[in-house]
């Protein structure tokens, strides 16, 4: 691809980037001086908390930008053509805090920071003019700054870290499971940039919320928060926000994913406002009593739904795809992979070694329905490291010690609590 004449760079440039306010000779300086780099598509620009060798400006493609955290989703930002990169960074000599990358094939142009700073010497006014834009450039980056710090703070008491475990097992149900999950997370976004909700229904007590974590962290979206809401407690207004005075969790989210948890116990005047946004993407702000509705507006979250059966009034749009998630008691042949599983997560919790089931012990768990599904057989494990005492067996009365009726009243008992939270 061949650089564009100086003249047309010094056109693109005045109409498209921040440089538009630069008198025509200064911006003829910097546009004479520029090198074409073209990135392909997923290849990295550059790594946070490096020093930048040079100022970037993205002529055609897409990259985004992210910072990786430890304790909350990365905040990623998509850098259209017209965005220039670096500047800061490189008029006050430091590393940039930003990965970037592309998400397309993208051609750039470059000046090396080495002339950036001979530019600036060979003309006076064009160093004043660069402060004033690094001036504005820093009051906006505090003004997104505060606006971050609100959103981390809204979605906060809501967000899922991330997933707690995969899904475990050889059978026919575990492999089609996985393939369901790998289906949803390769998923693309339509051309309007909007990825089809999906409907995770089953018995409670099957971990159903963290299959929509392994969707979520396992797709592109990853880098975008993922929030869990309960049905049963939401409302509207928290939802959706009030006009302009209360942002709302959609509007805070931007196009990061919302899990609906439980959407059987959504409340009746909520169906169809979520119905509607499953369908378009809108959805209207609350109004207070007697005030006109204000403007629709469109939402960007990739909507994740969790059920304890199949949910027509929900999945009658045909964007909606839907996961069924098998009980335990027709996994069988995945009761010793999964019962191992979780022997070695809990005996890793507890800092000990890991005991071997007994061949008793595991024909009595595989004997036995769990009405309460992996919930259900996840204590009973815990239960059974607890009283092993660092024994290196695991025995069928550690598992079963209070007798099978006792063991029947629990299970009633963890069925009743998994009715509260059924994921």
């Amino acid at each position: 691809m061949t650089l564009q004449p100086v003249a047309e760079r010094v056109s693109w440039l005045r109409a498209n980037t921040i440089f538009q306010d630069l008198p025509e000779e200064l911006v003829s300086a910097i546009a004479q001086c520029l090198s074409e780099q073209i990135l392909q598509g997923n290849q990295r620009l550059i790594l946070e908390d490096t020093e930048p060798d040079a100022l970037y400006i993205l002529k055609s493609g897409r990259l985004e930008s992210y910072r990786t955290r430890k304790t909350t989703a990365a905040q990623v930002v998509s850098l259209l053509p017209g965005t220039v990169l670096h500047l800061r960074e490189l008029l006050l000599d430091r590393p940039t805090e930003q990965t970037i990358v592309a998400l397309a094939d993208s051609q750039l142009w470059r000046l090396s920071g080495k002339r950036l700073k001979e530019l600036a010497q060979e003309h006076p006014a064009l160093n004043q003019e660069l402060s004033q834009l690094l001036a504005e450039e820093l009051a906006q980056l505090s003004a997104q700054l505060l606006q971050e710090q609100e959103r981390q703070q809204a979605l906060r008491p809501y967000v899922v870290p991330k997933v707690s475990r995969g899904v475990v097992g050889a059978s026919r149900y575990a492999v089609r499971l996985r393939q369901d999950v790998r289906k949803a997370t390769s998923a693309k976004p339509d051309e309007n940039n909007r990825r089809s909700p999906i409907l995770i229904f089953g018995e409670p007590g099957l971990n159903k919320d963290n299959l929509a974590a392994l969707i979520h962290f396992g797709s592109t979206n990853k880098k975008e928060p993922l929030i869990k809401l309960n049905c049963e407690t939401l409302r509207a207004v928290d939802l959706f926000g009030r006009g302009e005075s209360k942002p709302g969790l959609l509007d805070w989210i931007q196009s990061g994913t919302l899990l609906l948890n439980n959407i059987q116990d959504l409340d009746a005047d909520l169906k169809a406002p979520i119905v509607q946004l499953l369908q378009t993407g809108k959805y209207t702000p609350v109004t207070r009593a007697g005030d006109a509705p204000g403007p629709a507006k469109t939402s960007r979250a990739w909507v994740l739904m969790i059920a304890e059966q199949n949910m027509p009034q929900f999945t009658k749009c045909s964007t909606v795809k839907r996961i069924k998630v098998p009980p335990l008691r027709v996994r069988k042949a995945d009761m010793e992979s999964v019962v191992n599983y979780y022997i070695q997560l809990e005996c890793k919790k507890c800092g000990q070694a890991k005991p071997k089931i007994t061949p008793e012990a595991l024909r009595r768990l595989q004997s036995y329905n769990f009405p309460g599904n992996l919930r259900e057989l996840e204590g009973l494990v815990e239960r059974a490291i607890a009283q092993s005492e660092s024994s290196r067996r695991l025995t069928e009365e550690l598992f079963w010690a209070e007798g099978q009726n006792s063991s029947s009243v629990q299970s009633d008992q963890r069925l009743q609590s998994l009715s509260q939270v059924s994921s």
